[in-house]
């Protein structure tokens, strides 16, 4: 049985229209007409007195339930519904037409001659202001009939998705993004549209039961007086979860906590500032639900950190509540950052358990301009792409037939001719909306046009009767406002103020609001609000909601509750001034989004004083990266202010226009951000402090918007000039000083022991963290600008602020760049690897010094001369994730390109496997569109395919459908290294090896030229060498022969100081110089041991070159034949495995 506080929303049925996507009727439970037991005796006062009492839930209800007669019908309907399955990634839709039935219990209740009602089952207390009627009858919409083949497709969805998972942890690799698992469809969105008042919410959470004992049915609900809310519904989903956890999975908090603190750590109060209840499973977190500060440095990395903690969590819950169904309704008025976050977690790809999205909305209410209209294009187009199902369904009317079935079963009587015209008229009444045909039914109760004669057991009417008295009923919160106004007028006007305050309003707001404006409102005594809570409850008008809230039934309620009296336009603005004056600061924090749009809604003289609420809700809005709200907020405030804005509220108006830009800036709107910036930034009034934030954002409108990156650089350097930090007096003097102070940074920094940082301080002063964020970004743009010493500059600044100032964001990060310097200036490996470690120390006490960068640059640079790049890899992929933590895109998938291409490629794994993970890498990269990280993708996929099928007889260019020069026209300068090293390894592997050697020398190294202590340049410079020896070999050029010595000693020198990746790498091109110096023994010999060294470490690609070497060497300088072919099977078996099939066949030639 469920608890009040767990009853679900009773019927959430909705209200009509058709709708091109997506038809049926919504099922009920039949319980035929029977009396109680005391019927077999008179009653004090009659047969004939019974009461309505429709219960909010049915957890209470004594209730005699009959066989289903004839089940649900599955005959024609005149206006019956369609159910689409567009969901398949696999392809295949199904379109069938279905109907189906309502038909509700019916019981009667006694009453006394007193008009005390005799408890029912329940011994629900009789409400205190309900009339009493002549057998009205007791609707239960407790469970479901009819609807089959829609409570069957949900079903399927369902089951489609748990059986997929078994497929999902069986074939993942455990690697957060494995594409393994894109095929796969254990993420499901089942989609039910239809009018309002169809039943589509029953339908939904006919998958309650199919939890089992770890799976959850989490739901929420979005307002449609709130609909810029953020994260509403899906909120409050989420903390029912926790609920869940908590009271059901107590063993399970312990690993749910571990696992969020230590994968998000201080960005865990993104999530608690929404989800309330998720702070009862921290107990040792004392997360405050007070709003963030607002950083406004970091806004723009906001959306990518909120929707890693949302994944991140969402992981979480999924493996300890397995299966997961968020089922979220009315989706019409759900706001756009809710509508990002479903899509995100869709397309979570490191997510491998089991999910399904459930969502209802009103089709009459969604058109080609609404959020949801083109959220669900943007799904549909995508869900092929990254792996999950996609189901729509539509729910249509009642035809007549169904509601002669409905009458027949639950108000029978001796002629079905009535029955069929009585349906008839309901259906002219109601057209059909399954929501108004039972209050229609309910209200011919009430008001005594139906009779029950307890001797037949039969109902009767006057259909002519009926007819006239329902002549002007036209809707159904007409309906509903008749039913509300047999009501005594101070329960009328309860409801109005509950309607105003959502469809979930805590007991706090309504006795807020009602101990405020009760009075006001009500002739004579005034009601305390616990009794009249109870009596909408008894009603059937609320459920109640956990301990301390309560929703409404059905939304139709609500919206009829909202005129059932008629208010001044301001009463709104009453209701959200009382809330906003009267709550405590915790429950305000929590309702602060509705306060503020009750306020909004009724200030509508537009008073000023209600501007310092909407920021409020718009640094709230921020703080959680809801940009959108934020941004609409924070307009509505500056609005309010009006025209002496400057002079009467100078100090506000800044605040807010300094979070419109923001918030504009993020959401692409740069015209509009550039306009709030410079409005603020040319008012003298203004001090510099107070423009700087402003400031801010107009150099990321040069950068990010107009990409005026030069511009932006320029912009940077003279703000730091206004804050007092000079980088240089000349630009013609940037190499010098980025070479002087580069040497004394890292004089200075070898002499301070790693332990030492442990006592600094941090950097507090903001005008000093606002100096620490402008050299960070003139590090990047001078990065993205090829203006490498510019960058350098910057860095070795940055690392003088930690020394004389305390540790800051940077700190580590930059200490492990300045491994970069020392290995390019002097390729002192050691010296790069203390700073590694001493970066990677700085990182250990705290996650918010760029963890995610910090580990890549240390792993990818510093840590790979001293460490083999099997040992780096795990590295790079926590970088991956520490990165996506703090919203960092750009170094996260850095890291994992490195994790999922570069290091596997330098391994010599398989092309298949490499190319295996590499849709999933594209999609990551295309959702956060990074286009730098995009295009690399395609240059090594488009190498691996070319490496595949490479033939002497094919030009060895880097050209085909996924990247091609021609096609693709300019690209981005970071990505030449890139593409000069692809090009140069198909010229490698394509056995050209003198055109290899023309173009080494020509070209050098593209890493080598880039970034010159990259782990990738082991490989280049190897491949290099290796080709000039070949092609010095064959053609005997000393100008090849002295270009491959000078870069065996540089690997030589490299291996000897301790770099373990290089062993093999060494042995090969010491053979080589072997061969050239006619030492044919020694060749020999380090041939050998070449071999063994690389097929021990099983490098494939390495392994079959080494041979075919050694076979080349033994038939042209040996005179081998025999023994060289043996060396050339060898090296194809290496080739086979490695997939390079194109390359074998040329070596299979020379069998």
């Amino acid at each position: 049985m469920e608890t009040a506080g767990d009853s679900p929303i009773q019927d959430p049925m909705d209200s009509p229209m058709d709708n091109p996507i997506i038809g049926g009727a919504p099922p009920f439970e039949l319980n035929e007409l029977k009396p109680s037991d005391d019927d077999d005796e008179p009653s004090e006062f009659g047969d004939d007195d019974a009461l309505l009492s429709v219960a909010p839930d049915g957890s209470d209800r004594d209730l005699i339930s009959l066989p289903h007669e004839g089940k649900s019908s599955q005959g024609k309907s005149s206006q019956g519904g369609t159910l689409a399955n567009t969901s398949n990634p696999s392809g295949g839709s199904d379109s069938h037409s279905v109907s189906g039935t309502v038909l509700t219990g019916i019981k009667t209740a006694e009453v006394r001659k007193n008009k005390k009602i005799v408890p029912l089952a329940s011994q629900r207390k009789p409400s205190l202001m309900r009339k009493s009627f002549e057998h009205v009858s007791n609707f239960s919409l407790d469970g479901l009939v009819g609807r089959d083949s829609e409570v069957s497709q949900i079903k399927s969805c369902f089951e489609r998705m748990v059986d997929a998972n078994a497929s999902v942890s069986s074939n993942s690799n455990g690697r957060p993004g494995s594409s393994s698992n894109l095929h796969l469809t254990n993420k499901e969105v089942v989609l039910i549209s239809g009018p309002g008042g169809m039943g589509k919410s029953r339908i939904a959470r006919t998958l309650k039961d199919d939890m089992g004992e770890t799976g959850i049915f989490a739901e929420g609900k979005f307002d449609m007086n709130s609909t810029d809310e953020p994260y509403s519904a899906i909120a409050g989903a989420y903390s029912k979860t926790c609920q869940h956890v908590k009271i059901e999975m107590p063993d399970a908090i312990s690993s749910i906590r571990e696992t969020l603190e230590r994968l998000l750590g201080d960005e865990i109060h993104l999530l608690v500032q929404l989800i309330a209840d998720l702070n009862s499973l921290l107990t040792d977190q004392n997360e405050s639900t007070q709003p963030s500060n607002v950083d406004i440095a970091g806004l723009d990395n906001g959306l990518d950190r909120m929707r890693y903690a949302f994944r991140v969590l969402t992981r979480v819950l999924t493996k300890e509540c397995s299966p997961m169904v968020v089922f979220l309704d009315d989706l019409q008025w759900a706001d756009l950052s809710s509508l990002q976050m479903l899509e995100f977690l869709l397309t979570d790809s490191g997510n491998p358990n089991p999910l399904m999205i459930l969502g209802c909305y009103r089709s009459e209410e969604v058109d080609e301009n609404s959020l949801l209209y083109n959220k669900i294009v943007a799904m549909r187009e995508k869900r092929e792409k990254h792996g999950f199902s996609m189901t729509e369904m539509e729910i249509g009317p009642f035809g007549a037939h169904n509601i002669e079935e409905v009458i027949t079963k639950t108000t029978p009587c001796d002629s079905q001719d009535e029955c069929q015209k009585l349906a008839e008229l309901c259906l002219k009444r109601t057209l059909g909306n399954v929501f108004f045909v039972l209050e229609f039914l309910r209200m011919l109760q009430l008001e005594e046009l139906v009779h029950y004669d307890l001797s037949t057991r039969k109902w009767s009417w006057d259909l002519a009767k009926i007819e006239e008295a329902t002549m002007s009923t036209a809707n159904v919160a007409m309906l509903l406002q008749e039913r509300m106004r047999k009501l005594p007028q101070q329960v009328q006007s309860f409801l109005q103020c509950a309607a105003y305050l959502g469809s979930t309003f805590s007991v706090a707001s309504i006795t807020a609001v009602w101990n405020t404006y009760g009075r006001r409102l009500t002739e004579g005594k005034m009601e305390r609000s616990p009794k009249l809570l109870e009596t909408i409850l008894e009603n059937d008008f609320v459920d109640k909601y956990g301990e301390r809230h309560y929703r409404w039934v059905h939304d139709k309620i609500q919206e009829a509750a909202l005129d059932v009296r008629p208010l001044r336009e301001s009463f709104q603005l009453d209701i959200g001034t009382s809330l906003y004056y009267s709550l405590e600061p915790m429950q305000l924090e929590e309702d602060l989004f509705t306060v503020v749009d009750l306020i909004n809604t009724g200030n509508v003289q537009k008073r000023s004083e209600y501007a310092e609420v909407n920021l409020r809700a718009a640094e709230k809005a921020a703080a959680v990266s809801a940009y959108d709200a934020a941004s609409k907020y924070a307009s509505h405030g500056i609005e309010l202010l009006g025209k002496n804005r400057w002079v009467e509220s100078r100090s506000l108006t800044v605040k807010l226009y300094t979070v419109s830009a923001e918030t504009e800036i993020v959401l692409g709107n740069a015209e509009v951000a550039e306009q709030r910036c410079e409005e603020v930034l040319n008012r003298e009034e203004v001090s510099d402090t107070e423009k700087l934030p402003l400031k801010l954002t107009k150099e990321r409108v040069l950068s990010a918007a107009k990409m005026e990156i030069g511009a932006s650089l320029d912009y940077c350097l003279e703000l730091l000039k206004e804050l007092g930090c000079v980088l240089f007096r000349r630009k013609i003097m940037i190499p010098v000083l980025a070479l002087r102070r580069s040497l004394a940074a890292i004089k200075k920094v070898k002499k301070i022991p790693k332990e030492s940082y442990d006592t600094m301080g941090t950097i507090e002063d903001r005008k000093q963290k606002t100096i620490v964020h402008l050299l960070s970004r003139i590090v990047y743009l001078a990065l993205t600008n090829q203006d490498f010493m510019l960058s350098q500059l910057a860095t070795c600044k940055l690392i003088e602020m930690t020394l004389q100032h305390g540790i800051h964001e940077a700190s580590a990060a930059c200490l492990s760049s300045l491994g970069l310097l020392v290995v390019s200036i002097n390729h002192n490996s050691e010296t790069a690897c203390l700073f590694a470690e001493t970066a990677l120390h700085l990182i250990e006490r705290s996650k918010n010094l760029r963890n995610g960068e910090t580990l890549m640059t240390a792993y990818s640079i510093s840590l790979a001369w001293k460490k083999t790049l099997e040992e780096c890899l795990p590295k790079l992929l926590l970088s991956y994730t520490e990165a996506l933590r703090i919203g960092d895109t750009e170094y996260a998938l850095w890291g994992l390109v490195s994790h999922d291409i570069l290091v596997p490629y330098q391994l010599g794994r398989p092309l298949a496997d490499i190319l295996e993970d590499i849709p999933s890498l594209m999609l990551q990269c295309e959702e956060s569109s990074q286009a730098l990280h995009v295009l690399s993708v395609r240059v090594y996929k488009q190498l691996f395919l070319t490496l595949k099928t490479i033939s002497s007889n094919d030009p060895p260019e880097l050209e085909g459908e996924v990247f091609s020069k021609a096609k693709d026209g300019e690209v981005d300068k970071a990505n030449v290294p890139n593409i000069i090293y692809c090009e140069g390894e198909l010229h490698f592997f394509n056995g050209d090896y003198e055109s290899a050697a023309k173009r080494a020398l020509k070209l050098g190294g593209g890493f080598e030229r880039g970034v010159g202590a990259h782990f990738m340049i082991f490989i280049e410079i190897y491949h290099r060498a290796a080709a000039l020896y070949a092609a010095g070999i064959q053609t005997k050029q000393r100008k090849y022969k002295g270009a491959a010595k000078k870069l065996r000693n540089k690997i030589d020198k490299w291996e000897k100081g301790g770099n373990p990746n290089l062993k093999y790498y060494a042995l090969h091109l010491n053979a080589e110089q072997a061969v050239v110096d006619k030492k044919f023994d020694d060749a020999d010999r380090l041939y050998k041991d070449a071999i063994e060294s690389v097929t021990a470490l099983k490098h494939l690609h390495h392994a079959g070159f080494i041979c075919e070497r050694y076979a080349d060497f033994l038939e042209r300088d040996r005179g081998m034949l025999d023994e060289s072919k043996k060396w050339v099977k060898e090296s194809i078996e290496y080739f086979k495995e490695w997939g390079g099939e194109g390359r074998v066949k040329m070596l299979e030639s020379r069998l």
